[in-house]
């Protein structure tokens, strides 16, 4: 498989205009802290909206990515108890060649 996008990745996000219209932004993956060494890439639906990193977002800037297919990865415990991180698969709707993955997005200055 190719094409695949990451954490930090810049991408196509469909979102909605300053006129309420859905249309194509190019946007980086993922929610920067100043306390954190890498990116936020995801939240749980649960909490989203009560989390303060999140809330804003969920209630005003919702979009989404369209994508041929995600990962999720496999997780299983080694003999010592530890929780490792094993083979990652490709998940893609049946009958399907377009899934859309859905996102909380915010404004943010970057160095690009």
């Amino acid at each position: 498989m190719t094409g695949e996008i990451r954490p930090t990745d810049m991408a196509a996000v469909i979102a909605l205009n300053k006129r309420g219209e859905r249309s194509v932004f190019p946007m980086l993956w993922g929610f920067y802290e100043e306390s954190l060494h890498k990116p936020l890439v995801n939240c749980r639906v649960e909490t989203a909206k009560v989390k303060p990193l999140w809330s804003d977002s969920w209630n005003h800037r919702r979009c989404v990515i369209p994508a041929s297919y995600y990962f999720e990865w496999q997780h299983f415990t080694d003999t010592k108890g530890k929780v490792r991180t094993g083979d990652k698969y490709a998940i893609q709707p049946y009958g399907s060649e377009l899934t859309y993955l859905a996102r909380l997005y915010r404004i943010e200055k970057c160095g690009i």
